[in-house]
């Protein structure tokens, strides 16, 4: 009460009463999301370029999509933050991670702040900026160029809610993917709303 009146009275600022829970909404959600995109991409064979073309501006997010974010973010953090709430939350919000992140922070691939995680910057021979992809299997930095997914071609002029949908129901490894991991990541959301 002390605090909430001090806020008020002498910082200006709204005070906004919450329940107490493992991790604050957004990281609870966006750490969720990463892992189940981790955990999909394990289940369809797919790799982190291409998970990220399907889940940066063609579902109307940040260009920097699943695992460009978790680069930023620092690969030891999500470890951890994801490791954390699995402790603390119930079983049904599996937050087990793969075991390529294990020995990606053990082997201080931590994303943008060591240089390398799953994706890596360097300079070609002409001084060009150039994203190397990390091979999960190999550990090795890949060329892998520009993904160009061909499936996802008719519907970049669509408006969102309708290529949404159009997404939803693409079929191969690309459809299991996203069909999995929206329909993962809209119950979590649903679910932490009514929390």
């Amino acid at each position: 009460k002390a605090i909430s009146e001090f806020g008020d009275r002498f910082l200006g600022k709204g005070i906004v009463t919450a329940n107490d829970v493992p991790g604050f909404i957004a990281n609870r959600i966006g750490v969720y999301g990463i892992v189940r995109a981790m955990q999909w991409m394990n289940k369809t064979g797919l790799t982190p370029d291409v998970v990220d073309a399907l889940t940066g501006p063609i579902l109307g997010r940040a260009k920097s999509a699943t695992f460009r974010t978790a680069d930023l973010s620092g690969l030891d953090i999500i470890h951890a933050v994801a490791r954390d709430l699995g402790k603390v939350t119930p079983p049904d919000e599996d937050f087990s991670l793969p075991a390529f992140l294990d020995k990606m922070v053990e082997s201080k691939m931590l994303g943008e702040k060591t240089g390398g995680g799953f994706f890596k910057r360097v300079k070609d021979a002409d001084g060009k900026s150039q994203i190397l992809t990390l091979n999960l299997e190999s550990f090795e930095y890949e060329d892998r160029g520009k993904v160009r997914l061909d499936a996802l071609e008719p519907f970049k002029n669509q408006p969102l809610e309708g290529r949404v949908s159009s997404l939803l129901a693409l079929e191969g490894p690309e459809g299991e993917f996203l069909q999995g991991l929206m329909r993962d990541y809209l119950w979590y959301a649903a679910k932490m709303a009514g929390t």
